[in-house]
């Protein structure tokens, strides 16, 4: 397999220079060590490294139910903790990243409904939504894109049977639907002892759009909260009163639940998910702030190592290195960096003891001399988040000896 180009000519630094290409129509085989970095397309013809969007979730801190969507078939879909069951009808697609919110992909529904519904979560036993649990503090969150906005698509609903303290079975209702171009949630039978509620958001759904919804409980005051894209739309005190200070009712989940999400709906869902607490104030970045760490230099949001270049010969002498790269999206004022690092050894095996150099791509490199070189890079996204660097081509140029 051809891993890079390797082009022989005359310079200013003499006969015999050499130039390794890596990138550009070459591709990146040869970069072995991929850490929160994706390879894209649509910035340029060719394929070009870049950081991650997909958003790191610690599985083991806080999330109750997880789907990412980042797959490459509907069917795939799947909760990132184990404690669900996913099922998906054949209705339901997959959207390219360049279309996600985060990640590779997210769930893209086209309206239809089937007997059970678009995709259908079935709680476990270790879960938040098994039966008869009694829960405390729960968010459930995601990422909404609507093609029309129109009243009757319904974005998720909770169904299940609950046994109220008289013994009498109702039917217990979550569920969020889209009504005059708002989303309107409705509790029925979920919190114990409590009315059913129903409430919407204040602000209009802006068709084709992402927009981040959030709703939150705090056992402690009773207050449920909803937000969309950060911003407190709606609150209701689950209490005796209806207001702070009183005494809260908590919620009791029934039998034979289950969660289905997207019926009647057009449009993409991405990055759903549950927690067993009163979430915190979302952050709408893109790219994760730096916290890669590789190895003692890179210190970044992602990073790259190439594999073992072979130059040929033990005197191999590497002269400078020169890259293409840019920022996506593109930006003016964006602060997204890249950080480059070299460094050398007569046997592969050797490299991982050699120390990283720092070097400014296209200026003169001295002192890196040996058989085999490796290079590193260290991605650091804008300071809001928003952009990231972009690696297009490495180039190479040493002397063989």
């Amino acid at each position: 397999m051809l891993l890079f180009f390797i082009c022989t000519g005359l310079s200013l630094y003499g006969i015999g220079e050499k130039i390794i290409i890596l990138g550009g129509d070459a591709g990146w085989q040869a970069v072995e060590k991929r850490v929160s970095i994706e390879e894209i397309t649509r910035i340029r013809p060719y394929p070009v490294l870049i950081l991650s969007s997909a958003r790191k979730v610690a599985l083991d801190e806080y999330p109750d139910l997880f789907l990412s969507f980042d797959v490459l078939k509907s069917q795939q879909f799947k909760d990132e903790t184990g404690r669900y069951q996913v099922s998906t009808d054949e209705s339901v697609g997959v959207a390219p990243a360049s279309s996600a919110r985060f990640g590779s992909g997210a769930a893209l529904f086209y309206g239809r409904n089937s007997l059970e519904g678009p995709v259908v979560i079935r709680p476990g036993s270790h879960s938040l939504f098994s039966a008869g649990n009694f829960l405390s503090d729960f968010s459930i969150e995601f990422w909404l894109y609507s093609v029309n906005v129109e009243s009757g698509e319904q974005i998720l609903e909770w169904d299940a049977t609950h046994q109220d303290t008289a013994g009498v079975y109702h039917k217990q209702l979550i569920s969020a639907d889209i009504f005059k171009n708002k989303i309107q949630w409705t509790f029925s039978n979920f919190f114990e002892d409590f009315p059913n509620i129903t409430f919407s958001g204040s602000s209009l759904i802006i068709p084709q759009t992402w927009s981040h919804h959030l709703l939150r409980f705090d056992s402690a005051t009773g207050l449920l909260e909803y937000l969309v894209n950060g911003q407190t739309e709606q609150t209701v005190y689950i209490t005796a009163t209806g207001h702070d200070g009183s005494p809260s009712f908590i919620p009791h989940i029934g039998d034979f639940g289950s969660l289905v999400i997207g019926r009647r709906f057009t449009g993409m869902l991405d990055e759903f998910m549950v927690q067993p607490r009163f979430a915190p104030d979302p952050v709408f970045s893109t790219y994760s702030q730096p916290s890669v760490l590789i190895h003692d230099t890179f210190g970044s949001s992602g990073a790259v190592e190439t594999q073992p270049i072979d130059l040929g010969d033990i005197m191999g002498q590497v002269l400078k290195v020169d890259v293409s790269s840019g920022h996506y999206p593109a930006r003016a004022d964006s602060e997204s960096a890249l950080e480059f690092f070299i460094r050398a050894a007569n046997n592969p095996y050797q490299l991982s003891n050699e120390p990283w150099k720092y070097f400014n791509p296209g200026a003169e490199i001295q002192g890196i001399q040996g058989r085999y070189v490796q290079i590193g890079a260290a991605f650091y996204p804008s300071g809001d988040g928003t952009v990231s660097p972009y690696l297009g081509e490495i180039r190479l140029s040493y002397l063989p000896n």
